[in-house]
Formats: structure tokens, C-alpha cells, sequence
């Protein structure tokens, strides 16, 4: 009697190996994608000397796209760890 490949379930090792990999590709594809959006809002609501037009004058002057990837590295050595045990450990 063969036995297929798809009802063998997989060993708790591999479970657990492949959601530390699953957790840490999921919160970089995140972070790629997202982080221009959060850096872009945050520059727009952050408080200027020119008081409550500093957003505005920002995105007129270009500013508020400019170097949209600042932080990334650090939001990526937070997050993915903590994403990575997160779906090693949620089943």
C-alpha cells in the first residue's frame, strides 16, 4: 500500500522551521512595501517651526518623499524576529 505525500503530515520540526521563515519573509515583504507610506506620513504630520503648514511646504518642496527608506533597518531587526516566533509558535 503507498501512502501520498500529502496525507503524511509534516514533523513539528518542520512546522516550526518553516514558520520562522514564513514570519520573517512576511514582515520584510511588508516592511518593503510599507515603509515609504509610514515615512511619508509621519513626515507630513510632523510639527515644523513654520507651524501648521509644515506638511504642506514639505510636499511642495519635495521633501516628503525623499529618502523614502529611512528606518527601514531598524524596524526590520524589531519586527521580524518577533514576526518570525509569532507564526513558529501560533499552531
Amino acid at each position: 500500500v503507498t501512502v501520498a505525500a500529502s496525507a503524511v503530515p509534516p514533523s513539528a520540526a518542520a512546522e516550526f522551521w518553516s514558520g520562522l521563515l514564513a514570519g520573517a519573509v512576511q514582515k520584510t515583504v511588508k516592511e518593503l512595501a510599507l515603509h515609504p507610506l509610514d515615512t511619508a506620513k509621519a513626515r507630513l504630520q510632523a510639527p515644523v517651526a513654520a507651524g501648521w503648514t509644515g506638511g504642506a511646504r514639505r510636499a511642495v518642496l519635495g521633501e516628503l518623499f525623499k529618502s523614502p527608506y529611512d528606518g527601514l533597518a531598524p524596524a526590520l531587526i524589531s519586527g521580524a524576529p518577533a514576526a518570525s516566533a509569532f507564526f513558529a509558535v501560533k499552531d
